[in-house]
């Protein structure tokens, strides 16, 4: 297909191809046929659009949105079509961007610091920003970070009409944007008295009129920005979806726990019940079978080639609506830790890492990423304490007085472990599985393992989520060369 050749896997020719994040691999290419593109127009952007119209009926359509957008850089397959992730903004959608409190050529700006830096500025000029499109929680926790940090530049950019030198922009852009940048020393007096205020509910003070931010939760940031920045502001998790297709959407903006209704007409759904998905054949069950707190490996088959794929999501049936299952997002098959078969997910390691810091005084986990020792290079390995029995990884970065953990501190983590699970908990009593290795990095860490992600991966900006699991060898030595 991607060479040009017809009539493989759909009956319709592909309009491009989405290139995977390749975080935990190999990029992968999908087809992407017009009617998905269709559906993603109707379903994706119209029903989000309606359900905020809905939810927050006091928002006037002449009130602009922040987008943060990262453009990324497409190349072409040997057929000469594009390639490049899902959310590249396509020609066609152009016309929306008038909608934006950032200029067009804003959205051409191809590097992380610097497009974010921008859609920031153009976003502070504007008082009336009613939305913040982010993505994920995770890259908008790393943009507040940003301004709470440079927040005297963009006051002084606002008060001057300037764009700061320090960009890397290229020169067409930089001089695109300066034309569209404009000058209001009464918007940088207001804007530089509360950001001296400090950044406690910050939003909503310097845009009053903001009523959501959306963005994905999948790091687990959004119960963060709500206890800091966003303070008074709906987080929005507004589709479950993925470069395999999109999934599902929320219909409750305003619930804090997200709750998504699969689309039944976009593609056909199987389920595997969690409790034999380990089987060669397991058996399936569709849509209407789901039972209410049962977990279930999701299967696709989509209109462009995907036949009774697994693409490693498991998910929980928490209700319906009407006839249509809602879902929550469990874990990634991909992200267990599964040393000796105890398989833990996620969602325990990250109440497990939660109950721990709750006991650390005066410091907070900023993030964290696991890995399993069975991926170690040799030079990473020789960095430790060689055990003989096989072990977790825990890079941590925290904030607050402290910036490290005592010996006690970090066996909570194993305590903590210990409780949530009782598989791990087995394995620890029979000495299978030695106790993890706590290792603080320094505080930025985890932004510099983004950028590294950007540049030796097929990701782009839009598609870097919160690695949880750390399964490549580079960038657990990545990680090793961070730690303090």
């Amino acid at each position: 297909m991607a060479r040009g050749e017809m009539n493989v896997l759909t009956a319709e020719s592909p309009s491009r191809f989405c290139l995977t994040s390749g975080t935990t691999g190999k990029g992968k290419m999908i087809p992407i046929v017009p009617s998905f593109e269709k559906s993603i127009l109707t379903h994706a952007s119209s029903m989000t659009s309606k359900i905020i119209a809905d939810t927050f009926p006091n928002i006037s359509p002449l009130h602009k949105s922040l987008w943060f957008y990262t453009s990324p850089k497409m190349r072409r397959t040997d057929g000469g079509h594009q390639l490049g992730p899902m959310s590249r903004i396509q020609e066609s959608m152009k016309k929306v961007l008038v909608s934006q409190s950032s200029p067009p050529d804003g959205f051409d700006v191809e590097t992380l610091y610097e497009s974010t830096y921008i859609h920031l500025l153009f976003g502070l000029l504007d008082r009336d920003v009613s939305k913040i499109l982010a993505g994920f929680t995770t890259t908008f926790y790393s943009t507040m970070k940003q301004l709470e940090k440079d927040w005297p530049k963009f006051v002084e950019d606002i008060r001057k009409g300037s764009i700061t030198a320090d960009l890397k922009l290229p020169q067409n852009i930089r001089e695109a944007l300066q034309k569209a940048m404009v000058s209001d020393s009464d918007r940088a007096k207001e804007l530089e008295a509360e950001f001296e205020k400090g950044f406690d509910g910050i939003l909503r003070r310097i845009w009053p009129r903001l009523v959501c931010v959306i963005a994905i939760d999948i790091g687990g940031h959004k119960e963060k920005l709500k206890n800091t920045y966003a303070k008074g502001v709906t987080l929005y998790g507004h589709l479950y979806a993925s470069s395999e297709g999109i999934i599902a959407i929320n219909l409750w903006p305003d619930i804090m726990e997200e709750r998504y209704a699969l689309f039944p007409d976009i593609m056909f759904y199987e389920f595997i019940p969690e409790s034999i998905r380990d089987r060669e054949q397991p058996e399936t069950k569709l849509i209407h079978e789901l039972q209410i707190g049962e977990n279930y490996e999701i299967l696709l088959t989509t209109s462009f080639g995907f036949c009774r794929y697994r693409f490693g999501d498991v998910i929980k049936c928490v209700g319906y609506h009407d006839n249509t299952p809602l879902i929550a997002f469990q874990y990634r098959s991909g992200q267990l830790l599964n040393v000796q078969g105890e398989k833990v997910t996620q969602l325990i390691t990250d109440k497990a890492i939660k109950d721990a810091a709750s006991h650390w005084p005066k410091v907070s986990v900023v993030e964290y990423a696991c890995a399993e020792s069975l991926s170690l290079s040799e030079e990473s390995l020789m960095k430790l304490n060689q055990k003989t029995m096989p072990f977790y990884l825990i890079f941590i970065e925290l904030e607050g007085e402290s910036r490290n953990l005592t010996i006690q501190e970090k066996r909570m983590v194993d305590g903590s472990l210990c409780n949530n699970s009782f598989t791990y908990n087995s394995f620890r009593e029979k000495g299978s599985i030695a106790p993890p290795e706590i290792l603080v990095v320094r505080p930025g860490s985890f932004q510099n393992l983004q950028q590294y992600l950007l540049e030796t991966t097929s990701a782009s900006a839009n598609q870097i989520k919160s690695q949880r699991k750390l399964r490549m060898p580079d960038m657990i030595d990545f990680m090793m060369q961070h730690v303090l």
